[in-house]
């Protein structure tokens, strides 16, 4: 498995049920691999909304090559996937990269405001 990265969460199907399923604050999960190019890439995205927001919303991985288990029961075919829970509902799928800014700008926001959770951008 690889290393963890600065301020994100490492998920696996042991401690999901702690870390997602039972956390107070929503929780913004990349579901990758090592071997998807832009699952790489959104790393270094997931790292600057950890830096920016992990006071108000919690930020980490799963490495789905690892944690089939996991995948399956959100039926996560395509990577990156971005899924975003509250209480271990999900409440928001994405497939694909995502910039920084399109995170920060419109799709975080918007489904933290219906949470009641204010965060600045």
């Amino acid at each position: 498995m690889e290393t963890q990265l600065p301020s994100v969460t490492i998920f696996t199907s042991e401690n999901w049920d702690a870390e997602v399923g039972r956390c107070d604050r929503p929780v913004l999960v990349d579901f990758r691999s090592p071997w998807c190019r832009a699952s790489v890439i959104q790393g270094s995205n997931l790292r600057r909304v950890a830096k920016d927001w992990g006071e108000k919303v919690k930020v980490g991985v799963l490495d789905v090559s690892e944690e089939s288990a996991v995948a399956v029961t959100y039926h996560i075919h395509d990577l990156p996937a971005l899924g975003l829970f509250q209480r271990g509902k999900l409440l928001k799928f994405y497939v694909g990269s995502e910039r920084v800014e399109t995170m920060k700008a419109h799709w975080l926001p918007t489904l933290i405001r219906v949470m009641s959770v204010e965060v600045a951008p």
